[in-house]
């Protein structure tokens, strides 16, 4: 009897050990609120024309009207060298020379064949028709040499992004075998060519494993979604849903000491604040946007990132928040970031 009351005792004692750790993994990680935040863009000249903008209008707006100048850059390869050999920069060399022009602008440049914006992977059409995966990989690091050579000079670009989330398996993208070994050359290249900056590996915040990306770059740059369309990559057509990832503010800095990649390695690089619905943003009513972006909802986002501890976001969504404001004579988005973005 003594025995088995000790065995209870033990497992008790273990239970309780057990029940107590995630709360005090929680209170030892928990984040400090700051109200002190500062707030970039994420633009894309694509996505501004998909929304059927002008999409050199609608960066201009966003340097006269926005106060911050902390923008999130890409450099799409299938618009720069669409035959292999000749390149064309002059559409993020039209953004970058308009950056310069102030003094307190900051770029985090995103390159490679994988960057920000459906459909994720940018690949020239005479890429993909290349074979063997050896030539292919040769002809990427020949664009990215290219490019940090043609862009260094810039003195607005703080960080080299190199790729976009490549090693998360989302995306519309060519089949190419070791990507890992791959994201690893292309990052040795980048420190080669431009010794002076720091590189972002780029991760997704909620379901990326983080460490990888920390060991490659010197930041991990992470998405933070609230409300996504879940379809499984069209696998589930008309049973796809509409889910709000059912994670706190805590959640990324938890994620973080769990995997151990140091909090302050961290940056928010990609903050929803448009919609993700059953279509193309152009194409959803207002009703089918407030579904995942109310403007409560763009009210609770700014909210959450200053929960989570971590001091700079780049939003991802202002070209929309100017679509709104021409095509459907609503200016909520754009009128709070005038006011409050510095």
């Amino acid at each position: 009897m003594r025995i088995f009351f000790k065995t209870a005792q033990i497992l008790i004692i273990i239970f309780l050990i057990l029940l107590l750790i995630p709360f005090g993994l929680y209170l030892l990680s928990s984040p400090i609120r700051n109200d002190n935040v500062t707030y970039g863009f994420n633009f894309s000249n694509k996505y501004a024309q998909e929304l059927n903008l002008d999409w050199k209008k609608v960066f201009e707006m966003i340097l006269s009207e926005l106060p911050s100048k902390k923008f999130r850059l890409v450099v799409y390869w299938n618009d720069v060298e669409p035959t292999k050999g000749k390149y064309d920069y002059s559409d993020i060399k039209y953004q970058l020379d308009r950056l310069e022009k102030y003094p307190d602008s900051e770029v985090t440049l995103v390159m490679g064949r994988k960057v920000i914006r459906y459909p994720e992977c940018h690949e020239p059409g005479w890429w993909q028709n290349i074979r063997e995966d050896e030539e292919k990989k040769k002809e990427l690091l020949t664009y990215v040499e290219k490019t940090v050579n043609e862009l260094k000079n810039y003195k607005s670009i703080k960080y080299w992004q190199v790729e976009n989330e490549a090693l998360f398996p989302f995306g519309l993208c060519s089949p190419l075998k070791d990507l890992r070994s791959i994201l690893r050359e292309e990052v040795s290249l980048v420190r080669k060519l431009d010794p002076t900056r720091k590189i972002i590996i780029q991760d997704s915040g909620e379901g990326g494993f983080w460490k990888t990306s920390q060991e490659l770059g010197d930041y991990v740059g992470i998405s933070m979604y609230r409300k996504v369309w879940f379809d499984f990559g069209g696998i589930l057509n008309e049973n796809s849903f509409q889910i709000k990832y059912p994670v706190g503010s805590s959640f990324y800095k938890i994620k973080s000491h769990i995997l151990g990649v140091p909090y302050e390695k961290i940056k928010a690089t990609e903050v929803q604040a448009e919609p993700w619905g059953p279509v193309r943003n152009y194409l959803l009513t207002i009703e089918e946007s407030n579904k995942s972006m109310s403007k409560g909802d763009f009210d609770g986002i700014l909210e959450f990132t200053k929960n989570t501890g971590l001091s700079e976001f780049h939003l991802w969504g202002v070209e929309w928040w100017y679509h709104m404001k021409v095509f459907h004579n609503e200016s909520y988005f754009w009128d709070k970031a005038k006011r409050n973005f510095k």
